[in-house]
């Protein structure tokens, strides 16, 4: 019961009982008296109980808006303006893809979108108002719906583990059993794409306005784990290809796997042939572009805009933003 509510209850019972004691004082009625007398006093204990009542929810209330005034400030609005690579001039025709770079997007979608977007909506309840926010102790609120809370926030995203390159780690010598059957180069591609989708993890998406121009809560692409690969291959590099952010493409060498957010601080390197050459293959719509002789195989994988991505890069669907360039040895 609201404060207003609350007080014109009391109000009306308080004149109520007032007028029945004069009554009653008026016409020396005896019983009326007494009746009266315990009518106002169980309606006086039930004011100050709803009183009471009120007071716990102003208190509440007020307590609930100071957190999430805390996880506003934890999670706040933020310009993508500075986060985004140059914005692709958007087009009216869709982009064309090979059907190999076609099934690879579907694929990553129905992934991205299995993710969960449980954390996406949690901060957009959070910024629109619309999901209560609890306390962190335990008990307190964990199990109704809809929740919003700091640590439930920080649970959703992945562990911020930043893994090496396998050439700094090292990889075993020995071949492992095969994780699965098919020819190399299949296994290869589909390593590609689960790269691509761990990348681009949804666990770490956040809250963007309509607009695109804004977000909370995201965290920029990464890898938290190291790549599996074939057991027939043994991964030595593994480098994001950036098209976007320089005149010519570049690629980023780090001693880590690619994080969008370390970029500006990662030396790069012009592409070499294969990697030129394969560039322009995807390019044309092509999903992977694999090299394989007696020296080992190099791959060179696309990295291209899913219909979740759109919101933010203002692009079309499947157009190229970048790629992932590979080193393998035979084992």
């Amino acid at each position: 019961m609201s404060t207003e509510t609350a007080s014109l209850v009391c109000g009306a019972v308080a004149l109520g009982c007032g007028a029945a004691m004069s009554v009653a004082i008026f016409k020396r009625n005896a019983a009326g008296i007494v009746f009266g007398g315990l009518f106002g006093g169980v309606a006086l204990a039930v004011c100050f109980g709803m009183g009471h009542e009120v007071r716990s929810q102003v208190s509440r209330d007020a307590a609930r808006q100071a957190r999430r005034q805390r996880l506003l400030e934890a999670f706040p609005l933020e310009s993508l303006d500075d986060r985004l690579p140059r914005r692709l001039s958007p087009a009216t025709v869709d982009v064309v893809l090979s059907s190999e770079a076609s099934a690879d997007l579907d694929l990553t979608e129905k992934a991205t979108d299995l993710r969960g977007r449980r954390r996406q909506e949690l901060l957009q309840g959070l910024h629109e108002g619309t999901v209560e926010v609890f306390s962190e102790e335990v008990g307190q609120g964990y199990g109704r719906m809809p929740y919003v809370t700091k640590k439930v926030l920080d649970e959703l995203a992945r562990a911020d583990a930043n893994p090496q390159q396998p050439e700094i780690t090292g990889s075993p010598d020995v071949p492992q059993p095969s994780a699965g059957e098919g020819p190399v180069l299949a296994s290869l591609k589909v390593l590609h794409r689960l790269g691509v989708e761990e990348f681009a993890n949804a666990q770490d998406f956040g809250f963007v306005t309509r607009d695109g121009k804004q977000m909370a809560g995201f965290i920029p692409h990464r890898f938290t784990a190291p790549v599996k690969v074939d057991p027939r291959r043994r991964l030595k590099r593994f480098d994001l290809v950036g098209l976007l952010m320089h005149d010519e493409p570049v690629v980023y060498v780090s001693d880590k796997l690619p994080r969008m957010n370390e970029l500006k601080t990662v030396p790069t390197r012009a592409l070499d042939a294969f990697e030129a050459s394969a560039v322009q293959v995807l390019r044309g719509g092509e999903a992977v572009v694999i090299r394989d002789d007696a020296h080992g195989t190099r791959m060179v994988g696309a990295v291209r805009a899913a219909k979740q991505c759109l919101t933010c890069h203002e692009t079309r669907r499947g157009e190229l933003l970048g790629a992932f360039t590979y080193r393998f040895e035979r084992l």
